[in-house]
């Protein structure tokens, strides 16, 4: 059988619950499709790639937090993330519900930013 479903996946934490259509290139195995199936529902970090993407996916939210990252972050870092994703990104309320996004500082360069953190402020 050479032919794949079609699935749709809905769930309040997509788009207000529009169904989405799942690419068949996840279809190929059952792993493939549970991750991307995870991927889609639960709470994540958005990656930013450029301005438009950090306006688009953070700063037009309610609350948005950004992660700078130098590389692959340490263990702890990433339960930090995860807590912080179940705790504040999970929520059905959208005005209380918190982005966090995550930004390759060793590839993106975030200008002004200096002057609102304390540590390089004199």
């Amino acid at each position: 059988l050479n032919q794949r479903p079609t699935i749709f996946i809905s769930s309040p934490k997509l788009d207000s619950g529009v169904p989405k259509q799942i690419p068949s290139k996840h279809l190929k195995t059952g792993h493939m499709l549970a991750k991307v199936i995870r991927q889609m529902v639960l709470p994540h970090t958005q990656k930013i790639e450029s301005t438009k993407d950090l306006k688009n996916k953070c700063l037009n939210a309610s609350y948005c937090a950004v992660l700078l990252k130098g590389g692959t972050p340490q263990r702890f870092m990433k339960d930090a993330i995860s807590n912080l994703l179940q705790k504040y990104g999970d929520t059905d309320n959208e005005k209380k519900r918190v982005v966090f996004a995550s930004v390759d500082s060793s590839v993106l360069y975030m200008m002004g930013l200096e002057e609102h953190i304390p540590e390089f402020v004199k």
